[in-house]
C-alpha cells in the first residue's frame, strides 16, 4: 500500500508533524519549534525537483519500485548485506538505490557551514564505500545498469559519489 502525498496544506501538514512529534515523545517545550522546522523541511522538500523525480519514478508503472529493498551477495570478497530506502528502475531501464540520510554525516555538520555545499572528499569518507556496496549487489539482480545515491533533504543535496570529472559532482 502506497502512501499518498501530503496535501500542500500548512496548518493540516503542521497538525499532522505535531501528532508524530508527540508520539516520538518530543519534549513539550520544544514540540512547536521542532514541529516549525519540520514544517520548513517538508515546504523545501516540496520544491525540490529531484524528489519529485524520486516519487514520480516510484510511482510509475515499470519502476519495479522496492522500499526499503534488502540485498545479500558477494562484496570484495565477503559477504554483505545491504538496505536501500528506496529502489526503482527509471525510464531509461536504471537501477536507482538510494538511501534518505536525515542529516550530514556528523563531521560535516559541525566542520561545514550548512547553507555551502559540502566538499566531496567528506561525502566520500562518509558514504563512497555504502554506495559502491548497493551497486555492486544491485548488478547482480539483472542486466539493468546500477546506480546509487544518498539523498539528504534537510540541504536537498542528491550525491552520487566521487566524480570523475570535475563538472557534476554535486547534484543539487
Amino acid at each position: 500500500r502506497r502512501r499518498q502525498v501530503p496535501v500542500r496544506d500548512a496548518t493540516a501538514l503542521m497538525q499532522r508533524l505535531m501528532v508524530h512529534l508527540r508520539r516520538q515523545a518530543c519534549a513539550p517545550q520544544t514540540l512547536a519549534q521542532d514541529a516549525e522546522a519540520g514544517l520548513e523541511l517538508l515546504w523545501a522538500c516540496f520544491d525540490d525537483s529531484r524528489l519529485q523525480w524520486i516519487f514520480a519514478s516510484l510511482a510509475a508503472q515499470a519502476s519495479e519500485a522496492e522500499v526499503p529493498l534488502a540485498l545479500t551477495g558477494m562484496f570484495a570478497g565477503r559477504l554483505q548485506s545491504i538496505r536501500a530506502d528506496l529502489s526503482f528502475k527509471d525510464q531509461a531501464g536504471t537501477r536507482w538505490l538510494i538511501d534518505i540520510a536525515p542529516r550530514p554525516p556528523q563531521d560535516a555538520a559541525t566542520a561545514h557551514d550548512k547553507a555551502a555545499p559540502m566538499p566531496d572528499a567528506q561525502l566520500a569518507t562518509a558514504y563512497a564505500l555504502r554506495l559502491a556496496r548497493h551497486v555492486h549487489l544491485a548488478q547482480a539482480l539483472d542486466d539493468a545498469p546500477a546506480r546509487a545515491a544518498i539523498y539528504l533533504p534537510a540541504s536537498q543535496l542528491f550525491w552520487t559519489g566521487p566524480a570523475e570529472r570535475p563538472a557534476g559532482r554535486f547534484l543539487q
